[in-house]
């Protein structure tokens, strides 16, 4: 649910245990008897293409200012999950892959050609590259996060909700400004704007962002790990020759260099059939995981190692100290332009065109087994364009507000990847494959919907979009060295030895999905200030095929069916007390058909198909008690179940798991408090915490696939004399240095393990922003 944010004292995180709603209000009591302050402000969000009041909107949704963002501390899409219940981001390889999970709707695969079901849009224009969706956010005038199936006006792969992003457009008159960021790990950071008039018909904005930072993970065997060298920059062009003419032109581009990617720290894994359902679990002691590795490798693992072959971690207790042969690389060039034509062809008819082209390059290298040893590296070579093309028509009459359009979308992947285990340790288990699905996507929709007041505190909302999906499909697939033949990746049958065309699995390498979506929602205002809704969404999301690294998977398999998922949700979003008070509050439940789930057999991502349900309900305040100070909470709670799941896939037992990234309780809070000085300037503290419970990280919930409950604090402390002029900040992330995985990846047959990604530890740093206008 979206709040009313004001500018000048706004935060949200972490609600810490407000289990008790009444609770959490006890502090309102007090309001009447305080100096009224100045209420909150109105949020224009654009959650159903075009202008409204957020609490206007039937749409459970979180709104950020860029002021906000920085409060929060958040530079980038992967840090949205912080301040968003009910919301979690994971990234890995320094952007590499970005999984958006929202209200538990996720897939964790990170096959480059696969489509999320969570959307990325960025000013208006569909991203729909995973190794994209990870990008610095600046210069920016609002972020929205949708919750719940966007399916009708969004269209594309809106099944859990979207993430739209909404950058500052050229002025009319002068502006700019300068932010430089400085601290630890060699921290440094520039981001700046200018804008302003070129002629009386035309503006620009050139924005740009460039960031560096060493490791914060140690590698004490090489260069450290999970820096950044990123370079952003935005440029557009604002031609209105009219009052009822706009034409908006961006060009923007990303330019990321590492060395040191992704760190892994391992811990022992073990499964026994029999043991546990066949579960990956962590051993009870050391002698019982050295008998597995001895009955699976035939290794036995002196005392003190950490995986089969005798990997010895520098320092096990500590997750940022690593001892990894390979490096990694991570190499990405982005390059997108998006047109957007507004013509007011009368006061109350609009047309809308916008026309996007993007075009990723990306070169990726990591360590997977993560020991010191070369046993298991992954790579991805990914050079991928898309088209879109949206026309849109909306207006208004009397009691009506409508909208129709059309929309095209054209992808084209062409990927290298592959895995490289050729030890030398063991050539009779040695492989290294070559893969290169390349895949083509076309898509066609035609989408309307309409809004009615029917009465004077009653609106209608009903739309549909209509999609036309097609896919196809080429692998090209190779394996060499002895372990082909002994892993069974070169059996028949099986897609690693086979490839995937026409002529292989006739049918197979083609799909056509024509698909619905579809939206009713009733809206009634009984008191200014309260909006009650209900509504009813079918979300859907196209079918796709498994392509990765290595294909150890029946050719049968190599497809999966489009989801559906229906949609049920009631709300309320209320704002009172002179507007210093909101409360904004949700239930849903979700209903899951062929619920595109994702585990990793052996060395092989899969997705599969199987139903789903999800209920849940989320409930986010804010509020201003005196003058000064700030006050956000926010809560979510999420029951998710995907069902019958095969353990031993594809053979059971079978048996009901929770999807990945989908903890059951997510608390946030915020408080902001700002005092005038007599240097006649503001200081402000900001304090937030953000609580998430325990996850799992895969389908199949192996014990090893999750990690407990975790808390981070930020604070920032910032300094701003009253001509507005230039403010200063220091700040510290992660405040008690919790220790949290973001992700793990079973290799147990590998190397005995999992592997785990862990979040980065505290920061401090300090911020100073100047503007020149």
């Amino acid at each position: 649910m979206g709040l009313h944010l004001r500018r000048a004292f706004v935060y949200r995180q972490a609600l810490p245990a407000c289990g008790v709603a009444a609770a959490c209000l006890l502090p309102l009591a007090a309001l009447a008897q305080e100096a009224a302050p100045e209420g909150l402000q109105e949020i224009v969000v654009t959650a159903q293409k075009r202008e409204q009041n957020l609490q206007d909107v039937g749409i459970s949704i979180a709104a950020f200012s860029q002021d906000q963002l920085k409060n929060m501390g958040v530079t980038a899409v992967d840090q949205l999950g912080y301040a968003v219940p009910g919301v979690s981001i994971f990234q890995f390889g320094q952007q590499t892959t970005t999984t958006i999970t929202i209200r538990g709707v996720s897939q964790n695969d990170f096959s480059d050609q696969n489509e999320a079901p969570v959307a990325v849009y960025q000013d208006g224009a569909y991203n729909s590259f995973i190794g994209g969706a990870g990008f610095n956010l600046f210069d920016v005038a609002r972020v929205e996060v949708l919750r719940g199936p966007q399916g009708t006006l969004f269209g594309r792969n809106a099944t859990g909700g979207l993430v739209q992003i909404i950058s500052k457009k050229p002025t009319n008159t002068f502006e700019s400004y300068l932010t430089v960021d400085g601290g630890q790990y060699g921290l440094a950071r520039l981001e700046g704007a200018v804008s302003g008039p070129l002629t009386n018909t035309l503006s620009a904005r050139l924005s740009v962002s460039a960031s560096r930072q060493n490791g914060f993970v140690t590698n004490t065997i090489g260069p450290d790990k999970e820096g950044t060298r990123d370079l952003s920059t935005r440029l557009q062009f604002d031609f209105h020759p009219s009052d009822t003419v706009d034409l908006l032109l961006s060009f923007r581009t990303v330019r990321d260099d590492v060395t040191g990617t992704v760190a892994y720290k391992v811990a022992r894994s073990e499964f026994f059939p029999g043991v546990a359902n066949g579960l990956v679990h962590y051993p009870a002691n050391f002698a019982e995981w050295q008998g597995f590795c001895q009955g699976l490798f035939g290794a036995t693992p002196a005392p003190g190692s950490n995986d089969c072959f005798g990997y010895q971690d520098p320092d096990p207790a500590n997750p940022w100290k690593v001892a990894n042969d390979t490096a990694g690389v991570m190499s990405r060039t982005e390059f997108g332009t998006t047109a957007t034509l507004s013509w007011k062809i009368s006061p109350d008819v609009q047309f809308t065109s916008i026309t996007d082209y993007l075009k990723l390059d990306r070169d990726y290298l990591e360590d997977t087994d993560g020991t010191s040893a070369k046993l298991f590296n992954f790579f991805s070579n990914m050079r991928s364009w898309q088209l879109s093309q949206e026309l849109r028509l909306n207006g208004s009459s009397g009691p009506l507000n409508w909208q129709t359009g059309l929309y095209y979308l054209d992808i084209q992947h062409d990927i290298a990847t592959g895995a490289d285990a050729n030890t030398g340790f063991s050539p009779a288990f040695d492989f290294f494959t070559t893969n290169r699905p390349r895949q083509g996507t076309n898509s066609y929709s035609v989408f309307g919907q309409v809004d009615w007041t029917f009465a004077p505190k009653w609106t209608a909302t009903a739309g549909a979009r209509y999609v036309v999906d097609r896919k196809h499909m080429d692998i090209q697939a190779q394996c060499v060295y002895g372990g082909c033949d002994t892993l069974g990746f070169n059996n028949p049958g099986i897609l690693q030895a086979s490839g995937l065309n026409e002529t292989v699995a006739p049918g197979l390498a083609h799909l056509k999905n024509n698909m619905v979506a579809a939206k009713f929602e009733l809206d009634w205002h009984p008191l200014d200030g309260l909006l009650t809704y209900a509504s009813v969404n079918r979300g859907i999301k196209g079918g796709g095929f498994n392509a990765a690294a290595i294909e150890n998977i029946p050719i049968g398999y190599v497809r999966y069916d489009p989801e559906t998922l229906l949609a049920y949700e009631l709300g309320a979003k209320s704002t009172f007390l002179d507007r210093r008070v909101q409360v904004d509050a949700s239930v849903y439940y979700y209903d899951y058909h062929n619920y595109q789930a994702y585990t990793l057999i052996g060395f092989s991502p899969l997705v599969f198909n199987t139903d789903a349900l999800n209920r849940g309900a989320e409930l986010e305040m804010h509020f201003l008690p005196w003058r000064g100070l700030d006050v956000s909470l926010g809560a979510s709670y999420e029951n998710a179940v995907a069902k019958h799941v095969p353990l031993q896939f594809p053979s059971g037992p079978f048996i009901d798991q929770r999807p990945p990234q989908s903890p059951q309780f997510t608390e946030n809070v915020s408080i902001r408090q700002s005092w005038m000085l007599p240097t006649h300037a503001t200081l402000s503290l900001q304090g937030t915490v953000n609580h998430v419970g325990q996850r799992y990280f895969n389908t199949i919930n192996d014990p090893v696939l999750s990690d407990k409950a975790y808390t981070v604090e930020n604070l920032r402390l910032t300094y701003a004399p009253d001509s507005d002029r230039w403010e200063a900040a220091v700040w510290v992330n992660n405040l008690t240095n919790t220790q949290y995985v973001l992700s793990a990846f079973d290799l147990s047959t590998t190397n005995g393990v999992v592997t785990r990604i862990y979040a980065p530890p505290r920061q401090v740093a300090a911020t100073f922003t100047y503007r020149f206008n």
